[in-house]
């Protein structure tokens, strides 16, 4: 990853450099989710398709309340883990956080050990995943809690939307396994950030 962090989309671009304040950020302006059909999707895009190396990161506020399951982020398919190629998931019933890697027809999963996260409070989270040596490691607030190293499932190209706060599947527009809280500047790499670049971004509040 380079030192200046770009999101292009239809509203323009956003950049700034790691090691500098304007990237801060703004907890005080959280998107809201309410466990009531609410979710963010994007439409399909080449962009999405990280079947060799990928990183997610967001800030969550869980409320520990609503579904057992949550989605924070993912690539959505037609039904079931194994159609959807990546995703983060919050699990509500002992604050852990999943990464869940699916190839079309089956799946791989990797999560943190219980109460990594604190309710009612922001926490940082990240997931990376190296195809290369079947390699997901799970950061919370900056630091690397968990690591595996057999996940041999490599997420395929699915020509499903991106959603955020829930999942949206077959792009049905009804919204599952809803995020309860708040979340706020989740980030998409095609790469695999480092402990040192995850422990930048976890610190630009």
């Amino acid at each position: 990853m380079s030192n200046t962090i770009e999101i292009n989309g239809t509203g323009g671009i956003i950049e700034g450099i790691l090691g500098t304040a304007n990237v801060n950020v703004n907890l005080d302006a959280p998107y809201i989710f309410d466990g009531s059909n609410d979710m963010f999707t994007v439409a399909d895009h080449n962009d999405f398709d990280l079947s060799a190396t990928l990183t997610l990161s967001a800030w969550i506020k869980p409320t520990g309340t609503g579904a057992t399951w949550q989605m924070i982020a993912t690539k959505n398919g037609v039904s079931g883990d194994a159609d959807r190629p990546y995703a983060m998931w919050y699990r509500s019933s002992d604050n852990r956080i999943y990464l869940y890697l699916g190839d079309d027809s089956g799946s791989s999963a990797l999560g943190t050990d219980s109460n990594a996260v604190v309710v009612n409070a922001w926490n940082h989270v990240a997931v990376t995943f190296d195809n290369s040596s079947n390699t997901g490691k799970i950061y919370v607030n900056g630091v690397l809690v968990k690591t595996g190293t057999s996940l041999t499932t490599s997420p395929y190209n699915s020509t499903k939307s991106f959603s955020i706060g829930a999942i949206n599947d077959n792009d049905g527009g009804t919204a599952s396994d809803m995020f309860v809280g708040n979340i706020v500047d989740l980030k998409v790499f095609s790469d695999v950030l480092t402990d040192a670049e995850v422990q930048e971004i976890s610190s630009k509040i």
